[in-house]
């Protein structure tokens, strides 16, 4: 008996068998498609040195040029007597009252940046607001695929994995540390 469990291990290991199981396929998660989104752009509500608010308006500038999907800007405020949402569609930019976004700004380190899903939100945030205008520009071109209005590719649809996790550092140049 215990001949032909190693001869059965001998035949699996040169007919290139492998006993380990199949990774499940990752679900997408569809952002927008054919010009239409569900999703909208949250930001914090208090950001008066608008370093939030324009990553943000470029985002959705890069979005209704790639894909046609007119995204709104919300901001994350909600009244003493309200509960904050947890079921809605968003694309979190910094750090916002969300529980996704609190969580994500606790794991990172200095100067750094994650774009992930979360759930069905998409998060880009960084430990400081450069870092999170760094997400939002890499999501910008790595995801959409758009660097200038000269040069628009469209895109039919944009969707990621369930689990998508892309972490970065955002390293000053000379002309941010000037501008600070």
């Amino acid at each position: 008996m215990c001949m032909m469990m190693l001869f059965g291990c001998i035949a699996g290991m040169m007919s290139g068998c492998t006993t380990e199981p199949e990774e499940e396929p990752v679900a997408l998660i569809t952002l927008i498609e054919n010009g239409v989104s569900e999703y909208s752009i949250m930001r914090r509500d208090y950001d008066p040195d608008r370093t939030v608010i324009n990553p943000c308006m470029e985002l959705r500038s890069a979005i209704i040029a790639t894909t046609g999907a007119n995204v709104k800007i919300n901001t994350d405020y909600v009244a003493r007597d309200e509960s904050v949402p947890t079921d809605t569609l968003e694309i979190l930019v910094g750090e916002t009252n969300r529980q996704e976004s609190i969580d994500a700004l606790a794991e990172l380190g200095e100067n750094e940046y994650v774009i992930k899903m979360v759930g069905r939100r998409l998060v880009l945030i960084g430990q400081n607001d450069a870092a999170t205008a760094k997400a939002v520009r890499v999501f910008i071109e790595e995801i959409l695929g758009y660097t200038d209005e000269q040069n628009v590719t469209p895109v039919a649809v944009v969707e990621l994995p369930e689990n998508y996790l892309h972490r970065g550092v955002y390293i000053p140049s000379p002309t941010d540390i000037d501008q600070e």
